[in-house]
């Protein structure tokens, strides 16, 4: 009996970050994909390639022969995805190599000149494309592809974004190694952002317009996994907060139903926010929100068009300060206009509020897909002979570049400090928050080797689930 071909492999490649550390994440959008397939009836089996090693995937390839390799890529390390495609394509020359994921908006059509391994990239949501695909739809009928022929690379008509995302259902991870990536579960409630931040890809990637799930199925989704053991909880949304009325239909749903659950929350955006449902996220078991604060001078913000105040953003942190939840605040340095005092002045922000437990400050990248590339570009600060950022992005200290106040020795500076307030918070508020610890405090336990080393140790241990999490949300709109 002749064994059936799989229809295809998914391969979610290896972002692993030691500057942010923390165990894998599932990869979420991967997710998504898997259960449209599934729920089409197609075979595939997934290869995660932070958890596994890439032996594993020759193998696949060999034993079950599939049709295609589908593979979702962040511009983030881009050449070794690169270098990966092109060997598993002159080693299996017949297998077809699909591309989604956000770098398919940065490269466009270059992609298929820097990869001469692909065959297909998917533009935006790709559950409808992929079973189009694996159905045998002709190529040049299936939307928002770009595709690579003997004659050369096409694209063809666009895909309009699914406008009423609780039709797609959610994932449940099938052939996935779930208990490798932690006892936090990601959820995704929305998608799309109407914001036009400078630095960010998002919208390009999943439209500038936002959709959302209804509290309903939030419920569904969250009650699915609480019934299989999971009790911590991270929405890993672009922008979770932008309809008020659904946060508190979703906390009322929570409250009646009593669970014993934490839920932390990403794009958690201030101007969003009141007193009122931030109450209510209490009462439901939120602990944990994140926010894209950026820079504590609003002169930079105007240049980033955030969007919001300084005010508005430090009125907001300070009740939810005050309410007793924890806060991640993110910070990017080297905006245009910021000068060394302005990033100074963020990093002094980011001490003020007394329930911080963890803040990270990014060096600016232009990423292609962004206006700000568009401004980098101009400025001389994208390399011509390669407009991919290499290294670690803005997790790297070293900058090769200022901005038009800054020198780059001015934003290295500043980036090293930044570095160090991020370990410091991180032992603040473990001490304060671990009785055991407190006993033992001492004054100078930020300058002491040995208590600091204790701390970092503790505190590794306390945010691990956190820091993965968050390592997914910085790379996944690059």
């Amino acid at each position: 009996m002749v064994k059936k071909h799989l229809d295809i492999l998914l391969v979610a490649p290896d972002y692993h970050n030691n500057e942010m550390g923390g165990t894998p994440h599932i990869p979420c959008g991967l997710g998504y994909i898997a259960r449209s397939i599934e729920t089409n009836n197609y075979s595939y089996r997934v290869v995660d390639l932070s958890i596994q090693p890439e032996s594993d995937l020759f193998n696949i390839i060999k034993e079950d022969h599939p049709r295609y390799l589908g593979i979702s890529l962040m511009t983030y390390r881009i050449e070794k995805s690169y270098q990966l495609l092109e060997t598993v394509k002159n080693n299996y020359p017949w297998l077809k190599i699909i591309i989604g994921g956000p770098h398919v908006i940065a490269a466009g059509l270059c992609l298929f000149q820097e990869c001469q391994a692909i065959d297909i990239s998917c533009i935006g949501e790709g559950e409808e494309t992929i079973i189009e695909i694996l159905n045998g739809v002709h190529i040049s009928s299936i939307k928002g592809i770009h595709y690579r022929t003997e004659e050369g690379v096409f694209t063809t008509e666009k895909r309009q974004f699914t406008k009423n995302i609780d039709n797609i259902p959610f994932p449940t991870y099938t052939g996935f190694d779930i208990q490798k990536y932690g006892t936090c579960m990601l959820l995704s409630s929305s998608r799309g952002c109407p914001y036009k931040c400078t630095f960010c890809g998002a919208p390009q990637f999943l439209g500038n317009m936002w959709r959302k799930r209804n509290s309903k199925g939030m419920i569904e989704e969250l009650m699915y996994w609480y019934e299989n053991g999971y009790r911590e909880f991270y929405f890993e949304d672009s922008l979770f907060s932008a309809d008020k009325k659904r946060i508190q239909e979703f906390c009322d749903e929570l409250i009646n139903l009593n669970l014993s659950v934490n839920i932390d929350v990403n794009g958690a955006r201030a101007d969003h926010f009141d007193e009122f449902t931030l109450k209510k996220m209490k009462k439901a078991n939120f602990r944990n929100l994140v926010f894209g604060v950026e820079s504590a001078k609003n002169h930079v913000l105007e240049a980033f068009k955030k969007g919001e105040t300084i005010e508005q953003i430090e009125t907001t942190l300070r009740i939810v300060d005050n309410l007793g939840f924890t806060m991640g605040l993110f910070f990017i340095i080297g905006g245009p206009g910021e000068s060394y005092k302005d990033a100074i002045e963020s990093i002094n922000f980011s001490q003020k509020f007394k329930n911080v437990a963890f803040t990270y400050f990014f060096k600016l990248t232009p990423i292609p897909g962004t206006s700000y590339f568009e401004y980098a570009t101009k400025m001389g600060y994208v390399d011509k002979n390669n407009k991919y950022p290499t290294g670690n992005f803005g997790f790297d200290i070293e900058a090769t570049h200022g901005n038009d106040v800054m020198s780059s020795l001015e934003l290295s500076t500043a980036l090293k400090k930044a570095r160090h307030i991020e370990r410091l918070i991180r032992i603040r508020y473990y001490i304060k928050n671990n009785l055991q610890l407190r006993k033992l405090y001492i004054p100078n336990i930020f300058t002491e080797p040995l208590a600091q080393l204790l701390a970092i140790s503790l505190v590794n241990r306390f945010a691990r689930h956190i820091v993965s999490v968050v390592r997914s949300i910085s790379l996944k709109t690059i």
